[in-house]
């Protein structure tokens, strides 16, 4: 992974986390059979689409070169290899899936704070917020397969 340096570098990482939040909800979604699952999948993964497209705007708004030495409380979130998601159980994908979320709500809750105005801060705030309500959907889920 590039280095993550800036404010400008913490955004990058987040769409290309997206990217990948986007292919693994579509990746459980055909391994599942229930359409309930199948359509709580695709509607998350349809959700994270346009969180990438809300974050890009951010980025395009903003030339965000603030060296991370200069932020506190930004942790990068540590996500870990990706699963294979073709041989992977489907509820060890739920709980790979839970746990980005989790670590995306936190990255977007403290880079709230060093986002230069209103509109950025309460966008990757509503994000956040969309975040918590994945994980909550995600969780129901994943009881279904315990």
């Amino acid at each position: 992974m590039k280095s993550i340096n800036t404010v400008k570098d913490i955004l990058l990482y987040a769409i290309d986390e997206k990217e990948k939040t986007t292919f693994l909800y579509k990746c459980i979604s055909k391994k599942i059979s229930t359409a309930k699952t199948k359509t709580i999948l695709e509607q998350l993964s349809e959700e994270e689409i346009r969180h990438k497209h809300n974050l890009l705007s951010i980025l395009d708004k903003h030339d965000f070169f603030v060296r991370i030495s200069n932020l506190k409380n930004i942790e990068i979130p540590l996500i870990g290899a990706e699963p294979d998601y073709n041989l992977t159980e489907i509820s060890v994908l739920l709980k790979f899936a839970i746990n980005k979320e989790i670590l995306s709500k936190k990255l977007y809750v403290n880079l709230a704070e060093y986002l230069p105005n209103c509109f950025m801060r309460n966008t990757i705030l509503l994000i956040a917020n969309e975040e918590e309500k994945h994980i909550k959907n995600l969780e129901l889920e994943l009881k279904s397969f315990n």
